[in-house]
């Protein structure tokens, strides 16, 4: 038995140390999940036939030409939602009525998901008032925005859910790039949006929930992966035709 109790000692010890080199490295390390001093504020301009059309011709026009672009030079971000590219399901995007319904699924192709979305609301839960959790999926934060009209759509999705098993579906959220494209689909249409933004901050950041004044979509998950110290904010900009 003793022996049993020093071998368990040890396993203990040792899942400990290495739990506290995996905070110390993934800390020191966080900046790989995104700048935390990066914020891109872009107005998605429209042209008369309600979608974004890319400058001389060139339908793959994108936010990184338009960030190197002289100051205060007016330029046209994303491409056209046609010329997105064959992994995005761009289908129905472009057609049926406008409309304001929650979002009920979320395409992200760079990184492979494609998850139904719940709505979220606020429970009292461990002596707190708290957003409820999504449960194998990802969920959008009751009051803010949807799909189609002005203001901050938020949603949030679990990195891992080692104890609680309750999936992980914005598990490749920090390998999300600028210009990357994410579809809303509602029950009648669907709506692109491009990454514009991508930052680290503290739970405590409670700016990141705020309404917007233009259309924008808020992705948040905890980083880094097993310690959660952190939140992952994307930030993407609505493109393509807007009626």
């Amino acid at each position: 038995m003793g022996n049993g109790l020093l071998v368990a000692g040890v396993l203990l010890l040792f899942t400990t140390g290495a739990y506290y080199a995996y905070s110390y490295y993934s800390l020191n390390h966080i900046e790989s999940f995104g700048e935390t001093d990066l914020v891109v504020e872009a107005t998605l301009p429209e042209n008369p036939a309600g979608a974004l059309a890319p400058e001389d011709g060139d339908e793959t026009a994108s936010l990184s030409s338009f960030l190197a672009s002289a100051p205060g030079e007016s330029r046209t971000i994303g491409p056209q939602v046609g010329t997105i590219g064959d992994d995005v399901p761009w289908e129905g995007l472009a057609y049926g009525p406008l409309g304001v319904f929650p979002a009920n699924r979320i395409i992200i192709p760079a990184i492979e998901v494609d998850s139904r979305v719940v709505e979220l609301g606020i429970v009292f839960e461990d002596g707190e008032w708290q957003w409820e959790r999504p449960v194998y999926a990802v969920g959008h934060l009751k009051g803010t925005a949807d799909p189609g009209q002005p203001g901050n759509i938020v949603m949030s999705g679990h990195i891992s859910s080692p104890i609680r098993g309750e999936g992980q579906v914005f598990k490749r959220l920090p390998e999300i790039k600028l210009d990357d494209v994410v579809v809303l689909y509602t029950p009648i249409r669907g709506f692109a949006y491009q990454v514009v933004a991508k930052k680290v901050v503290l739970p405590t950041e409670l700016s990141v929930l705020k309404p917007t004044p233009d259309e924008t979509l808020t992705l948040i998950t905890c980083v880094p992966d097993y310690i959660y110290s952190h939140r992952l904010i994307v930030t993407a900009k609505r493109i393509g035709p807007l009626n």
